[in-house]
């Protein structure tokens, strides 16, 4: 015992020094935490609460402000504030202590993760016979949500007018090609049984003259004559057949396209194919008309400005859905230089198919490039009839 107590009362022995050494670290560690770290850290905790509450006020004050209905909710849903304007529109829908969930769509793991992750959800919802557009945005310094409204009604109204506007543009549009067509009909009606009739019995009374042979130099003016008449009734019933091809009343819709494309083959020199498939009964009259249309339409840019030396046309009948789809070999075009501004269609002759095939509320897809041909795709939604008739007599 006696030595160890020299030992420690030894200050030139190492012992000793390790023990203040040690010692000494002891109480630097001590007088850091107590005097230097600890108070740095109370220090910096109440300057952040400061500074937390001088935001939540700050956000209360700009809630208190803004004119829209805004209201915060804590991360179960609940809903904790709301703004004078939330009060005044939405009264005791939005009172304290209810959730969310009860007025708006979202449910307490959508709100968790808003706020957790700090993201935003938008809604477009109808409350109180009114359209809000609401965004939902986390806080996640607070572990709440807050939840702002903007007053749309007024777009929405203005949404909902310019939908009826456009619906009854179409309508009218579609009416109008109705009564166009039925123009065309009439007017087709009245050139053959009219004028049509009264040239041919005019070309039968030269014929008989002719027969005769009374006068050698009469003979000769009346031959020319029949020629005129001839070539007239040649061009009466071209028109009488472009106005109402009454080849779709007689023989239906897939002889008639057939037919078209004969005659562009053999009067354009371009050559032509037409594939059918699906179609197993007759269509609705006004509908057969218009599918007519669109292809006689498409077949006359494809002549017009395609310089192209083949076409082909291809239509297929599904369930409910009719699919056309035409292509040439031609030079082709720029299909963004042939939209203007509004991205609407140049030309009268792809405004028109563009049209009837809104009408119908279909779709219309051009796929061209320069020197290597055009593709129209068209989609017709459609109903089977039962029993087809004509609907102009």
């Amino acid at each position: 015992m006696e030595d160890i107590l020299k030992v420690i009362y030894n200050f030139s022995s190492p012992v000793v020094y390790s023990f203040l050494i040690i010692a000494t670290i002891f109480l630097l560690i001590y007088y850091f935490y107590k005097y230097l770290l600890i108070p740095t850290v109370i220090k910096v905790n109440k300057e952040k609460e400061t500074l937390e509450l001088q935001h939540a006020r700050m956000m209360a004050l700009f809630a208190e402000l803004d004119p829209d209905p805004l209201i915060r909710i804590d991360s179960n849903g609940k809903i904790i504030q709301t703004n004078e304007a939330a009060k005044k529109v939405f009264g005791d829908l939005l009172l304290n202590e209810k959730n969310i969930a009860e007025v708006l769509p979202i449910n307490e793991n959508q709100i968790k993760e808003s706020i957790t992750k700090n993201t935003s959800i938008i809604l477009t919802e109808k409350i109180a016979n009114k359209h809000y557009t609401v965004l939902l945005r986390g806080e996640p310094n607070f572990n709440i949500a807050q939840v702002y409204f903007r007053d749309i009604t007024d777009r929405k109204k203005y949404e909902e007018m310019l939908i009826k506007s456009e619906k009854r543009l179409r309508q009218l549009s579609e009416r109008t090609s109705e009564l166009i067509e039925e123009e065309r009909q009439r007017i087709a009606r009245e050139l053959h049984d009219g004028i049509g009739q009264n040239l041919s019995f005019l070309r039968l009374k030269m014929l008989s003259l002719v027969e005769s042979k009374n006068n050698l130099n009469n003979v000769k003016y009346v031959n020319q004559l029949i020629e005129l008449l001839e070539n007239s009734i040649a061009e009466l019933k071209e028109i009488s057949y472009k106005l109402k091809p009454r080849i779709i009343e007689e023989m239906g819709l897939n002889l008639a396209i057939e037919h078209l494309v004969e005659k562009i083959t053999r009067e354009s020199n371009i050559k032509g194919s037409f594939n059918v498939s699906g179609l197993t009964k007759r269509l609705d009259y006004n509908l057969e008309i218009y599918i007519y249309r669109i292809i006689q339409e498409a077949l006359n840019n494809i002549i017009k400005h395609s310089q192209a030396t083949e076409f082909n046309i291809q239509i297929t009948f599904e369930k409910g859905l009719i699919r056309i789809m035409t292509s040439d070999n031609g030079k082709g075009f720029d299909v963004d230089k042939a939209l203007n501004n509004n991205g609407k269609l140049n030309g009268m002759g792809l405004i028109n198919i563009q049209e009837r095939i809104k009408n119908y509320g279909g779709k219309f897809k051009i796929d061209s490039q320069l020197e290597k041909g055009t593709v129209l795709i068209i989609e017709i939604p459609f109903k089977q009839t039962k029993r087809w008739k004509t609907k102009v007599k």
